[in-house]
């Protein structure tokens, strides 16, 4: 008995849901695939990530796909094309990625805005030395501390970075405006 062709395999597990079927197509293509694979994004772990991805999409198109092939029809030019796109996609998604994170520690490593040093230089100096003057025993006490902190920072700081800071800390208990 001659074996079946791919496309008749396909058909079966397209139609039938045969596993079986579907089984023989990666076994007889799955180094076929590898390989190709392996030629492209020259990783054996990248490699047999693209050739799964390969056999997946197979899997999902295989309804489709097996009503276009003859009888006869061998899908390994169809599982090379595949493996090269998918690798091709691989590939640019690493790159972008890449490039990404190039660009976020870029950033990361720029000269600090000069708001920060002064903002951080009025957190740690003064607001402990507000927080000790007023204890925090009541509400009360809490509001006078962000008013002394507030006086603080409009006194140090450039107009705007006083307000910016203001904007983060809140003004007391109601909402931050500016004139």
């Amino acid at each position: 008995m001659q074996p079946k062709s791919d496309a008749q395999l396909l058909r079966e597990c397209a139609e039938h849901g045969a596993d079986a079927a579907f089984a023989e197509i990666v076994a007889r293509h799955t180094n076929l695939v590898y390989s190709a694979a392996l030629r492209q994004v020259d990783s054996p772990d990248l490699a047999a990530e693209v050739a799964q991805s390969v056999f997946v999409s197979l899997a999902r198109g295989a309804r489709s796909l097996s009503q276009k092939l003859a009888e006869s029809a061998c899908l390994a030019g169809w599982l090379c094309r595949s493996t090269r796109n998918i690798s091709l996609n691989l590939r640019r998604d690493g790159f972008r990625r890449h490039s990404r994170e190039r660009q976020a520690m870029e950033n990361l490593e720029q000269k600090p805005d000069k708001k920060i040093p002064e903002l951080q230089l009025l957190i740690e100096n003064d607001w402990l030395s507000a927080a000790k003057e007023a204890n925090f025993d009541t509400d009360s006490d809490v509001r006078k501390a962000l008013s002394n902190l507030r006086k603080l920072a409009k006194d140090r700081l450039p107009i705007d970075s006083a307000y910016d800071f203001l904007d983060v800390f809140g003004n007391g208990f109601s909402t931050s405006t500016r004139p």
